[in-house]
């Protein structure tokens, strides 16, 4: 188990979100964020892995 510290922005936050209906409590909110995180990081690994494919393409086409 991890123990993680926000700051007061961040709690402000999650806790707006959570009196707002979205989250139920502060770990779904943070659930929510890693996933997105994570989505973040698979979408930027699929085009670093796809770019230099598409340069080629350009460049070829040119």
């Amino acid at each position: 188990m991890m123990n993680i510290i926000l700051v007061p922005k961040q709690e402000k936050f999650i806790q707006s979100q959570i009196a707002k209906g979205k989250y139920t409590n502060i770990q779904q909110g943070i659930d929510a964020a890693l996933k997105l995180l994570e989505k973040q990081e698979q979408d930027y690994q699929q085009w670093f892995d796809e770019t230099p494919a598409q340069v080629k393409i350009g460049l070829e086409k040119l």
